[in-house]
């Protein structure tokens, strides 16, 4: 296809639109020239986008920098050329600080509701065997832990993602963490005959960065991965890399996610209707799972079709070692809930939440 064929193609476009061939800018429309001063013919695609988001012949969606803005883009192959396309910016929300402060009065409310559940525990111990008690308990025992994954967003995506305390750079077993995490959520899956799968070319990949952003990473994957499987499917946890780069990829042979939603996928409060069989969520997730990606100085890249699943893949870069913060790594948890079950909160019902699972 010629420079000429490009522009009146993509010429009147509104978006961004560059074309890419051999790993090089092969053209761009004025729009792109807008939005990427940088941008020009023969310079390496890689400086402008994301591999990931360069690779393979599907449909990827990704987010790319510009301007200080964060914007999603939608990558697919026409004629053996890449062709990707930069889609509006997803600017803070005006309302962005009181939201946050939304999320840390959830926080105390629940706080208070959980301790009065504490509280009155005794005296419904006499009833325990009635099984209208027992399911009541779990709904409330869900409904606090729906809540706190909601205030738990709404905080964490309107931050910087910027570690601070006991969230510096640690030096651990990234194998290890996603072989603890895929037994554990292989475990809640069984009740639906999903299936959990990791592979991992390599017993131990030592990896210094940042575990609890990396685990809320992984979690809020499984969690869209658990809502949009159908019984009896299965999801996958792939891990490859090395000590100075790793890379996760979580896919799913769920419902899978059509072109018109593509541009939108890592866009805040998109929710959209994939499935809509009562699964709670305000769409927050993939814009945390990029967050979390870009400020490991990484990126994420959705590739999905619709009725064949969808996989998600993250690229994350070491730490220098001396950024290591060097003490014995331990999990810090003031509220005593799981972890897992809170970031799978919106992907699990209540049965879920008996002492069975919360012990």
């Amino acid at each position: 296809m010629t420079k000429n064929a490009f522009s009146d193609m993509f010429g009147f476009y509104g978006e961004a639109v560059a074309a890419v061939s051999d790993g090089k800018i092969l053209y761009f429309n004025g729009a792109a020239a807008d939005l990427f001063p940088d941008i020009r013919e023969g310079m390496a695609a890689a400086e402008m986008f994301p591999d990931l988001l360069l690779e393979g012949d599907g449909r990827r969606a990704g987010t790319v920098t510009a301007g200080g803005r964060e914007l999603t883009a939608i990558s697919v192959t026409a004629d053996g050329v890449r062709i990707v396309s930069v889609f509006g910016a997803k600017d803070p929300l005006p309302e962005s600080a009181a939201l946050s402060q939304v999320g840390a009065a959830l926080k105390e409310q629940l706080g208070l509701f959980r301790m009065s559940m504490d509280l009155m525990r005794p005296y419904v111990e006499v009833l325990r065997e009635e099984d209208k008690v027992r399911r009541y308990e779990s709904i409330q025992q869900h409904s606090i832990y729906s809540l706190t994954r909601i205030s738990g967003n709404i905080s964490a995506v309107f931050g910087d993602y910027a570690p601070s305390g006991l969230d510096e750079p640690r030096l651990f077993d990234a194998a290890a963490m996603c072989r603890d995490m895929v037994s554990t959520i292989s475990v809640l899956a069984k009740a639906r005959g999903i299936s959990v799968e990791f592979r991992c070319g390599s017993e131990k990949i030592m990896f210094n960065g940042r575990r609890e952003k990396i685990e809320q990473l992984l979690l809020n994957l499984f969690s869209n991965s658990l809502k949009y499987t159908p019984d009896g499917g299965s999801i996958t946890l792939e891990l490859s890399g090395d000590d100075k780069q790793m890379m996760l990829r979580v896919s799913d042979t769920g419902c899978g996610v059509s072109p018109e939603v593509m541009p939108t996928v890592f866009a805040r409060y998109r929710q959209h209707a994939r499935l809509r069989d009562g699964k709670a969520g305000i769409g927050l997730g993939l814009a945390i799972v990029s967050g979390i990606a870009r400020s490991c100085g990484g990126t994420a890249v959705l590739d999905s079709r619709p009725g064949e699943g969808t996989a998600v893949t993250v690229s994350l870069k070491s730490a220098p070692l001396e950024m290591t913060f060097r003490t014995p790594e331990a999990k810090y948890d003031a509220t005593g809930m799981s972890e897992v079950l809170v970031q799978l909160a919106d992907a699990l019902d209540y049965s879920f939440y008996t002492e069975e699972y919360l012990d």
